[in-house]
């Protein structure tokens, strides 16, 4: 569990060419969108992963379209996959919206 600033994001749908060469055009009808999100702390950054399965529950869609890069911070859990420094969430909690302005 940690807290991090949204640095970036990356909406990617699994039906995109190049998932659908290595399919052979095989195309996925639901759960179809992932979302890569890099956020960073006073620390190092890191790649956080919610998958196709979670996508809808855990507001992917919200952050993908409206989460506000550098301003937003993030109270995620997740678990570290094989070797990568990846981490795939569990839970997300967006602290701005959650805790509203505290300035």
């Amino acid at each position: 569990m940690f807290v991090g600033c949204l640095v970036d994001r990356n909406l990617r749908d699994l039906n995109e060419y190049t998932f659908l060469k290595d399919r052979d055009g095989e195309i996925i009808e639901d759960d179809n969108l992932y979302l890569n999100m890099t956020v960073e702390d006073d620390t190092d950054s890191i790649i956080c992963t919610i998958n196709r399965w979670r996508f809808e529950e855990l507001g992917g869609k919200t952050i993908a379209e409206a989460g506000k890069v550098g301003e937003d911070w993030y109270l995620i859990k997740g678990k570290v996959q094989g070797a990568w420094r990846k981490i795939q969430i569990n839970s997300i909690i967006n602290l701005r919206e959650h805790l509203g302005d505290l300035t």
